[in-house]
């Protein structure tokens, strides 16, 4: 076998090493073009992640009956934030409820600025201001913020960090209502 013959052969084997990837991406580009919003709400509807035996379920926040009385507006540049950036928003609000939680805790005479996050939900509990099933939700939601906070490999979709933000700042308005005196 002569070069030039070598030199075809080697570059007709190196296409057939890539005509299995392109041809597999162009079918999931087709794929995803076509299914675009079925997928999204696939992945809307996701409830529960797992990694290296971390399991987050996102299903608690999912099922909370929000759309009492009781439940919460979002203000415009949450909603932005929410929508464009998931991972700040569950962020954001778990660093609001976190201080309202230990505003109310100080004035009850609690005042470790040094308390972890379950810390201060347990100290919540141990108060009389949530109840036992709140402390369980609350616990997932720290491993939810966690993942947002530290692990940029899993994907948060809007519809999710709604949910988180919405049961977030009900909870941050029954501390208030809790912290007067006047709970549910």
């Amino acid at each position: 076998m002569d070069a030039a013959t070598a030199f075809i052969s080697s570059i007709a084997d190196l296409l057939g090493v890539f005509v299995w990837p392109t041809v597999a991406a162009l079918g999931l580009y087709v794929l995803v073009s076509n299914f675009k919003n079925e997928i999204k709400n696939l992945i809307n509807r996701i409830s529960r992640i797992s990694r290296n035996g971390t399991t987050i379920d996102f299903g608690l926040v999912e099922n909370l009956d929000l759309d009492g009385p009781e439940s919460v507006e979002i203000d415009d540049r949450t909603t932005d934030v929410i929508e464009h950036y998931p991972r700040a928003a569950i962020i954001e609000a778990w660093l609001r409820f976190e201080w309202t939680s230990r505003t109310i805790l100080e004035e009850r005479g609690h005042a470790d600025r040094r308390m972890t996050l379950r810390g201060t939900v347990q100290a919540l509990l141990d108060r009389d201001l949530i109840d036992l099933p709140t402390r369980a939700v609350l616990f997932e939601l720290i491993k939810i913020r966690n993942e947002a906070a530290h692990d940029l490999s899993v994907d948060i979709a809007p519809e999710q960090a709604r949910r988180y933000v919405e049961y977030l700042e009900y909870t941050s308005s029954m501390l208030g209502t809790a912290a007067t005196g006047t709970r549910h």
